[in-house]
């Protein structure tokens, strides 16, 4: 329960002089600097400021130096400013424990003379004049992680481990006994009752969390606790990755502080299953820090394995958003991403055809019908329409054809006449808060009133709509409060104008769609 300091500290965070342009962004600005608040407070961006340790408000100046903090951890740019990228931060899953001051990192340059940013908290903050460590299994995920066995439980944990143990004379043992230096426990909300150990949130949000050696809990110190409201999954796309988020949170229990390097294990962060995961460069030089090196190292000196993700190199003839996942389209092949970005595919594709029974090839345009929840797909005069099978879930979406006629064998496909549509849809737009749909045909944009069945009379230049689009688009679509409009490996970013009936170009694009949008390594 918040005290009533929070609400008179978030009331003048919402009052502000941050200016509405900064926050431009689909909820309302309210919504949004309140959860951007929440966030800063939670995290420990409002720690030790003047202000706070005076009882007052964050003074402006020290809300955006926050913000900025949180953008430089977060590893995007600090702009001080609720923009796109910061909203996007604010949704990720990540470590319950606090970022701190950023101020404290310790950077070290490697032999490329690139800036490396781990940080860990030193002396006493780390186990002292010993490094044969035991840990204990408190016990196991429950029901929120049916695909988990005990043993791939147990072979994720001893993974998680050896991590660490394999770049410092490091060892772990299990025993069964309470004294154990390292307990490892899955509880939901209020999971212990250790005085001020943070409740869980729920699915998503905070993953787990770690306290560090002489930190002050006690018997506390050195225990690692996973949110058991996740969905926790082994060597798969989907759900939190066991193994990914156990070595980061022993990494807390070793005295490792959160990184900014965004592809270090300490990124505070989720960033999902990772085929053949080796510990990055930054993680190594940190926990060497506070330990040395293995004097034996030769069981780390393994090179990692190369992933082959052909989604970036492909360009999409087909880009959608359905039901809270992405869906990419090209080569026969396709990829979804949850909501975050996470690769939920494998990394070489799959086939539409798992999802989406007799899916055609080379279709140009699919979207999620708002109002019916069904998806439509186009290629050239002809279109299908999807929904949900009954054997859908969450976590294994399966469509099938529409039945619309039970004495026809197939309904599918039928000509775009029948919907109302052009030919060769390229792309759709399909705002269902408004009922329309914006059609993308070559260089030109019609509009479709879903409620009434129309489609406009006349055309409009897609540059007109569109701003900044002077080539013919890929694809487009609609997405968390932004439409995307691809052409060929770049991609525009708009939000829309519900006062004006336009689209509002977002500034620094176009961007290469597969490094910024589904975050592959830059040329």
């Amino acid at each position: 329960m918040y005290s009533f300091t929070f609400f008179a500290l978030l009331g003048a965070f919402l009052g502000c002089s941050l200016t509405p342009e900064t926050f431009a962004l689909p909820p309302s600005n309210v919504a949004s600097r309140a959860r951007l608040y929440e966030f800063l407070e939670k995290y420990g961006y409002f720690d030790n400021l003047p202000s706070k340790t005076e009882g007052k408000p964050p003074t402006a100046d020290e809300q955006r130096e926050a913000i900025v903090s949180m953008q430089r951890m977060a590893g995007i740019p600090t702009t001080g400013e609720l923009d796109e990228k910061t909203a996007e931060i604010l949704r990720k899953s990540r470590c319950g424990v606090k970022d701190g001051n950023p101020r404290d990192i310790v950077k070290r340059p490697d032999q490329d003379q690139r800036e490396r940013r781990y940080s860990v908290l030193g002396d006493p903050y780390k186990w002292m004049d010993k490094t044969d460590l035991t840990y204990k299994v408190m016990n196991y995920p429950g029901e929120n992680s049916p695909d988990l066995t005990r043993e791939q439980v147990d072979q994720g944990i001893h993974a998680a481990f050896k991590v660490w143990s394999d770049v410092t004379p490091l060892t772990f043992t299990e025993i069964h006994s309470d004294d154990a230096d390292i307990r490892i426990l899955f509880g939901g909300r209020a999971h212990t009752r250790v005085p001020g150990d943070p409740p869980f949130d729920g699915p998503g949000g905070t993953l787990a969390h770690a306290f560090t050696p002489n930190s002050g809990w006690g018997e506390t110190d050195g225990d690692v606790h996973l949110d058991d409201d996740e969905t926790f999954t082994e060597g798969v796309f989907r759900g939190t990755n066991l193994f990914y988020t156990l070595a980061h949170e022993i990494g807390h229990a070793l005295g490792m502080f959160h990184s900014d390097v965004s592809d270090s294990l300490m990124w505070p962060y989720d960033r999902g299953y990772i085929p053949d995961f080796k510990l990055p460069e930054d993680d190594i030089l940190g926990i060497q820090a506070l330990y040395g090196p293995n004097p034996d190292p030769t069981a780390s000196t393994q090179p990692p394995v190369t992933v082959n993700r052909l989604y970036c190199e492909n360009t999409f003839g087909a880009t959608a958003f359905i039901d809270n996942e992405y869906f990419m389209f090209g080569g026969g092949l396709m990829w979804r991403f949850d909501s975050d970005r996470n690769l939920l595919s494998p990394p070489e594709g799959q086939s539409p055809r798992d999802i989406f029974p007799k899916f055609p090839a080379d279709v140009r345009a699919v979207y999620h019908e708002g109002r019916s929840g069904n998806v439509i797909v186009l290629k050239a005069r002809n279109y299908w329409v999807y929904e949900k099978s009954s054997s859908w879930t969450n976590t294994s979406p399966q469509y099938q054809l529409k039945d619309i006629n039970p004495d026809t064998r197939t309904d599918f496909p039928q000509h775009v006449r029948e919907l109302g549509f052009p030919r060769s849809v390229s792309g759709v737009v399909h705002l269902a808060e408004v009922g329309f749909s914006y059609l993308i045909k070559g260089k030109k944009v019609f509009t479709f009133d879903e409620y009434r069945l129309e489609l406009s009379k006349t055309s409009a230049k897609v540059s007109n709509v569109f701003e900044g689009v002077s080539d013919r688009p890929s694809s487009a679509f609609f997405a968390q409060g932004f439409a995307n409009v691809l052409v060929g490996q770049d991609y525009y970013r708009y939000v829309y104008d519900f006062k004006t009936s336009s689209f509002v170009a977002l500034s620094g694009y176009p961007r290469n769609f597969a490094e910024e949008f589904l975050r592959c390594p830059t040329a």
